[in-house]
């Protein structure tokens, strides 16, 4: 075995990242730290030892390494320090994926209350689906013109500014909402329910890094969709959808995916249809954050090695109050968290009967 003082600093980063990945979170942490120790400027390991501290629930650590990400962005204007905006125009940057916008919006009206004019930049074509919080911030997508500016931010920064830990996460829950008239459609289109109305969204972005790691192939739900008395809609949208065609379901299930994204705005069909749900099943993706965001009860599959935000071993996260979390216990076996799911979806079938029928 080398001793860690004889490795270079590149192997040093290569174990780090090598622990962090396998989910051997203490392991990582000294990694990182040796790397940080020979390396003070190395903005990744910064970067990665916030995503560490985040996921043991040290997040005023966390917040301040994961924050270190900023140098590999290019930030226009003085990054805002989280201070009394006295009248300053503040420009919030969205960042990364739309699960992480979704996220983190949940901040605009502590940062409106610090006296700012506030303007959000989301991702493109998500300006509609945040509508709802114009009250707090301009919402803004790429191409549009913004106010006076003076400062900014990246929207995942807003916590380690705000000063969040894991018992002061703003939870406003809900903080977003389907447009009502596309919800009144939804609702006719879908016509009366026949049993607990369950949508599924059973993949993330193949695009991105390890999404084979959260995702779960369509045929692996068909135990869920055997519980009598449901009724089941997919939320697929893009990757996975192919998996229907080949998918003999056991039970009610309609596939809403094509109808959702038809034109220029996200999400905005999909807010509409969780209207008409009673449940929200979901790997680790932006369907999920849609789901906590607006307030539904929401199922979240999760991996062994799950994102830092979901943190270890708890059933609930304090960034969704109506979120339940299932996790694998062994890496790649999805079988425990569905069965536990599947008999946890037989019992809330059952509560709903017996609140409908008392006698």
């Amino acid at each position: 075995m080398i001793c860690d003082d004889l490795r270079t600093t590149n192997e040093l980063m290569d174990a780090a990242l090598a622990n962090h990945l396998a989910g051997r979170y203490g392991s990582a942490r000294s990694f990182y730290t040796q790397v940080l120790a020979r390396e003070p400027d190395n903005a990744v390991a910064h970067m990665n030892l916030g995503t560490v501290l985040l996921t043991l629930g040290e997040f005023e650590a966390g917040w301040r390494e994961f924050s270190w990400r900023r140098r590999l962005q290019s930030n226009q204007l003085p990054v805002w320090d989280g201070t009394q905006l006295d009248g300053k125009g503040l420009l919030v940057r969205g960042e990364q994926g739309a699960g992480d916008n979704i996220q983190f919006m949940r901040y605009l009206p502590m940062v409106s209350a610090m006296g700012g004019q506030v303007s959000a930049l989301t991702l493109p074509g998500m300006k509609r689906l945040f509508s709802s919080m114009s009250e707090s911030a301009t919402i803004l997508e790429p191409g549009d013109q913004a106010s006076e500016l003076h400062v900014e931010i990246p929207i995942m920064d807003l916590p380690g500014v705000l000063g969040t830990t894991s018992d002061t996460i703003p939870a406003p829950i809900p903080y977003l909402r389907a447009e009502p008239e596309l919800a009144e459609n939804w609702r006719l289109r879908l016509g009366p329910a026949e049993g607990l109305r369950v949508g599924l969204c059973w993949q993330g972005n193949s695009d991105r890094p390890r999404d084979e790691l959260r995702s779960v192939p369509l045929n692996r739900f068909a135990p869920l969709m055997s519980v009598p008395g449901t009724e089941w809609f997919g939320l697929q949208v893009g990757s996975g959808e192919d998996q229907v065609s080949s998918f003999n379901a056991p039970g009610s299930f309609v596939h809403l995916g094509p109808h959702l994204r038809g034109g220029p705005d996200k999400f905005i069909n999909d807010a509409a249809v969780m209207e008409q749900l009673d449940l929200v099943i979901s790997v680790d993706t932006s369907v999920a954050h849609l789901a906590g965001a607006m307030g539904k009860s929401v199922w979240i599959l999760l991996a062994r090695e799950a994102d830092w935000r979901w943190m270890l071993e708890r059933q609930d996260t304090p960034w969704y109050p109506t979120a339940r979390l299932f996790r694998q216990t062994v890496s790649g076996d999805w079988e425990v968290p569905i069965s536990e799911m599947t008999s946890a979806l037989a019992t809330e079938v059952n509560r709903r009967h017996q609140a409908i029928n008392p006698h």
